[in-house]
């Protein structure tokens, strides 16, 4: 296989969150302006600390699964804030975000108010 630099394929561990920002074209940008967070094959807990580009603490996520009931937590800032789980196409129950079905997964945006968002599995 022949990959560019970004298609190169990525292992993920279980209970992994990955920050993924929305500018590819600079490397100085507002981190916390339409922000994904990747959460891949959450079957525990997992969390995520975010900088904002100067190193400061910006943002921190935590999901947990409890026999199917997830739980997604936030502190700090984002902006138009996107959890996408990768690999699930449906969860039930679904508060604090609206869902949207991608390729990749249930890509879920989360109220602007950062309020926690729960759903089961």
């Amino acid at each position: 296989e022949v990959h560019d630099f970004m298609s190169l394929p990525l292992m993920v561990r279980e209970n992994s969150i990955i920050a993924v920002g929305a500018d590819d074209q600079k490397v100085e940008y507002d981190f916390g302006k339409d922000l994904t967070l990747h959460v891949f094959a959450l079957k525990d807990r997992a969390c995520a600390d975010i900088k904002d580009m100067y190193g400061n603490d910006m943002l921190k996520s935590c999901a947990k699964n409890e026999g199917g009931k997830v739980t997604l937590s936030f502190e700090g800032r984002a902006e138009n804030l996107k959890v996408l789980l990768r690999n699930v196409k449906d969860v039930k129950d679904l508060s604090g975000a609206d869902a949207e079905e991608t390729q990749l997964g249930l890509l879920l945006h989360v109220n602007a108010g950062l309020d926690d968002v729960t759903f089961a599995l």
